[in-house]
């Protein structure tokens, strides 16, 4: 987070104290993350739900492995809370803008765009640990910087960020209440009106106002207000593509955790776009997405992610291709992409190969997959054929994972090879510099 965001008024830090009594908000970094760890274990299992997971022993593994994969990534991070700018932190964060860049277009497009992951439950579990992930590190990042500087400037703005963003869906149930005539995605949420979207906009630009005045926070009004803006704009779309999940997944509430108010992650969804997207935007500053290369670097790094993505995905779904034929099981489609088709072609086998308009990875579409009507001199090359046994079934399923599990290592073997500096002065002067840039971008000295 920028410099500026450390500076909080201490008559403010005694409001936050009074009386001794100390919330989450104000628990050391450790003691925090494990707090902040285990409603993400409880949301990774919702997830799981919304992944097609039925049975809860495999719910309850899916947030143990979650919970272990977070635990890792701490012990990895052995300086966490000591203000240093982690370079896996801000990679997590910056891959969560690419994911939401993703998930806009999925919101967008759908129920088009659910064809490349309707019948993947592997695709749904990746686009939840995009969500969870970077979740979990926004809200561990902002808790943890300047904390040896000041033990309660991260939980001023921690706070923040959840007083914003409940603050302006309450903003916005209240005018769509009122004012609402025109649907803002009506296949996803019908509830949720263009009048009540720009009533919380507004609404998050009056608490922005408010709290900085109330707070007296060292930060320009223009900066907070645009930092502000952009995570409510945010908010609106973890809403909605949590929206979409669960009326793809044919459920009202993703958990009954929380009686009367479904689950955590109904609770949580608009947390989880706004507090990554909030802390990159601390992180970077905004003053520096006004010059040039910075916002071109930042279209750099969403494209290399979204093509990254895409690929990720492609190679998944050949890897279901090319084992279903080797199976013989007849796929009726290859499509890489979605949307709009672009060009087609079909071989002799009966399968239809297109190149769609999106270019976010694609889907295979076998025969009989969905236990369609199929003719009889067809039921040999079906999907769900009986003769060719569950072994069968489960390799064409799995193949994705395997082929997939082989692409990364492959990428991660070319990643290590590759020549890194290791000098530790290199890497001082850098953070230096870094510290430096910061300072120029929020005080301008």
């Amino acid at each position: 987070m920028g410099v500026a965001f450390a500076e909080v008024s201490p008559d403010f830090c005694f409001c936050v104290n009074t009386r001794g009594h100390r919330c989450a908000f104000l628990l050391p970094p450790v003691g925090f993350a494990i707090i902040t760890l285990v409603v993400c274990m409880l949301a990774a299992w919702e997830w799981g739900q919304l992944s097609g997971f039925a049975a809860r022993s495999q719910r309850v593994w899916l947030a143990v492995l979650c919970g272990l994969l977070l635990a890792l990534m701490l012990f990895l991070l052995p300086e966490y809370h000591h203000n240093i700018r982690q370079p896996l932190v801000e990679m997590s964060l910056w891959a969560s803008l690419g994911w939401w860049v993703v998930a806009l277009l999925l919101v967008l497009f759908y129920p088009g765009s659910a064809a490349i992951w309707r019948n993947s439950k592997t695709l749904r579990l990746i686009f939840g640990l995009l969500t969870i992930v970077p979740f979990f590190w926004g809200m561990l990042a902002l808790r943890a910087w300047h904390y040896d500087e000041n033990h309660y400037s991260g939980a001023i703005w921690l706070l923040y960020v959840m007083i914003l963003v409940w603050g302006a869906d309450s903003g916005a149930y209240m005018f769509g209440k009122l004012f609402g005539k025109h649907k803002l995605a009506p296949k996803v949420s019908p509830g949720k009106t263009w009048q009540g979207f720009i009533g919380g906009l507004a609404t998050a630009a009056l608490i922005s106002w408010g709290y900085g005045m109330w707070a007296n926070l060292n930060v320009a009004p223009v900066i907070l207000l645009i930092c502000s803006v952009v995570a409510a704009l945010a908010s609106v779309l973890g809403d909605l593509t949590e929206s979409m999940f669960k009326r793809e997944a044919g459920i009202k509430d993703s958990g009954h955790l929380i009686p009367g108010h479904g689950g955590i992650l109904d609770r949580i969804d608009s947390l989880t776009a706004a507090v990554p997207v909030f802390a990159c935007l601390s992180f970077t500053g905004v003053q520096d997405a006004l010059t040039e290369g910075f916002m071109l670097s930042i279209l750099w790094n969403l494209a290399a992610f979204i093509i990254a993505l895409g690929v990720l995905i492609t190679v998944h779904e050949f890897g279901h291709f090319w084992v279903a034929r080797r199976c013989g099981v007849r796929v009726e489609r290859f499509s890489i992409g979605f949307g709009k088709a672009l060009w087609r072609r079909t071989d002799r086998y009966g399968t239809e190969y297109v190149i769609a308009l999106i270019p976010l990875g694609g889907y295979v579409k076998m025969l009989d997959e969905r236990a369609e009507p199929v003719a009889p001199e067809l039921r040999r090359h079906a999907f769900n054929n009986k003769n060719g046994g569950p072994a069968r079934r489960d390799y064409c399923r799995r193949s994705g994972c395997e082929l997939h599990f082989c692409y990364l290592c492959l990428l991660a073997g070319l990643y290590y090879r590759r020549p890194r500096r290791s000098s530790g002065r290199w890497r001082n002067n850098a953070q230096l510099d870094c510290c430096a840039g910061a300072n120029y971008a929020w005080y301008g000295t």
